[in-house]
């Protein structure tokens, strides 16, 4: 028999039911509980403290590691940079890391920078009398999330095992409200959401990194009856609290995975070696024969640039060709030579069996100078004919494009020349 009654009971059970579940599911908490509950999150670094205390006692001292921070949210004042700033270095802190004071950083990045843009021969405002704080962290923030060489220089320049670059993405507020009259209920959730990135740079192995985005979440609950809106003077504290926890996790689980012991130790040195060739530079083989006669044969010879200045990750170390020593991972290198255009890649070194050294063979190009200059003194070899003996006139031309040669630091890459034709060969070697 129909019963309007319990249906009508019905039906409000299941609008009961429905509306549980609406509010249920909705990310709506209770006043003043995160996402994330910041008492008891799962990890943090502070998890990883025994084995950064093991690797205290390996190296003799603490690991050292420097913060810097920048602020690209426009509803985020800049001085939470320095709260953001702090919260790190208390997570840091609490597990026996030591980490560069902020007048120290400071410093550091009016040196960096300056010393960046003398590398680049950039005509700038002079970053290093840049007064602002902010503005300078920000400037060298953008610099070391773009390029990770960059970074490693200022890790580098700094002694520190550990560059944390942080930087404040976003920070605004989403609602949602609930209203029905049937049940009385007329509530609205609003969600706090901070985004931020970080980097992690480990110096000791060459640069490698971790990298990443946090979100963190807050969600307070209001009655619409209420007068006035519901503030939380340190929500966004609390947001970076958690942030800066979820970083610190980040840089545990990094050293305890064991990617850095020591800051430089000789055993992990990679052994590399440099030469450096010109790119489409060939001259042909001139002998002289068994009559004592110069003869150019059908060979030509692949040329080599000497006195070529090494850079790595900004800092000179030397001339190729040449062996060097760095430490496994990416690094930045460049070589430069007058009449050469500048070659700059990033390379990664790795530890080859047996320990042999890992070989590179770079071919330098000549600038336009360079070139109109080459085409001019070649140009007279070029005419000359094969397995004909030179003339005299033909012999002093070769001879002094060969002390031109010697005089310019150029020589011929000795893998190219035959053993036998090296004491008969009109070109240095």
């Amino acid at each position: 028999m129909y019963c309007p009654s319990m249906e009508n009971t019905m039906h409000q059970i299941r609008t009961v039911v429905a509306l549980l579940t609406i509010v249920v599911a909705m990310p709506a908490m209770a006043l003043g509980q995160s996402r994330t509950d910041l008492s008891e999150r799962s990890e943090s670094i502070r998890h990883h403290h025994g084995a950064i205390q093991e690797i205290h006692r390996e190296r003799g001292e603490p690991l050292l590691a420097a913060i810097f921070i920048k602020n690209r949210a426009r509803t985020v004042d800049d001085q939470k940079t320095r709260v953001f700033e702090d919260m790190l270095i208390g997570e840091i802190t609490d597990v026996g890391m030591r980490v560069v004071s902020h007048e120290d950083s400071v410093t550091a990045l009016r040196r960096f920078l300056q010393a960046e843009e003398e590398r680049e021969r950039r005509t700038v405002d002079d970053r290093s009398r840049v007064h602002d704080e902010n503005r300078l962290m920000s400037q060298a923030v953008d610099r070391v999330f773009e390029d990770s060489a960059s970074a490693l220089r200022l890790a580098q320049s700094m002694q520190v095992d550990y560059l944390v670059i942080g930087s404040i993405t976003s920070y605004g507020t989403s609602s949602q409200r609930v209203n029905r009259d049937d049940l009385s209920l007329d509530r609205t959730v609003v969600t706090h959401r901070l985004r931020t990135m970080f980097k992690v740079l480990d110096i000791a192995k060459g640069g490698s990194e971790t990298a990443g985005n946090t979100v963190s979440e807050r969600r307070i609950q209001q009655s619409n009856d209420a007068i006035g809106e519901l503030k939380i003077e340190t929500m966004l504290d609390d947001l970076l609290a958690d942030a800066s926890m979820q970083i610190g996790a980040q840089l545990g689980r990094r050293i305890a995975a064991g990617r850095i012991r020591e800051r430089a130790p000789d055993a992990d040195m990679v052994e590399f070696v440099i030469t450096c060739g010109m790119q489409d530079m060939i001259v042909p083989e001139i002998i002289r024969d068994d009559d004592g006669k110069y003869v150019m044969i059908g060979n030509t010879y692949q040329l080599q640039a000497m006195a070529v200045t090494v850079e790595l990750n900004g800092v000179v170390v030397g001339s190729a060709p040449g062996s060097f020593e760095a430490h496994p991972g990416l690094h930045r290198l460049r070589l430069t030579r007058e009449g050469f255009s500048p070659w700059e890649r990033m390379i990664n070194l790795v530890p080859r069996a047996n320990n042999e050294p890992f070989s590179l063979d770079v071919a330098l190009q000549l600038d336009a100078a360079g070139y109109q200059r080459w085409r001019e003194m070649m140009t007279a070899i070029d005419d000359l004919k094969k397995n004909q003996a030179l003339t005299d006139a033909q012999v002093k031309l070769a001879e002094g494009v060969a002390e031109m040669f010697r005089n310019s630091q150029i020589r011929i890459d000795p893998s190219t020349m035959n053993i036998d034709n090296r004491q008969r060969s009109v070109w240095p070697y």
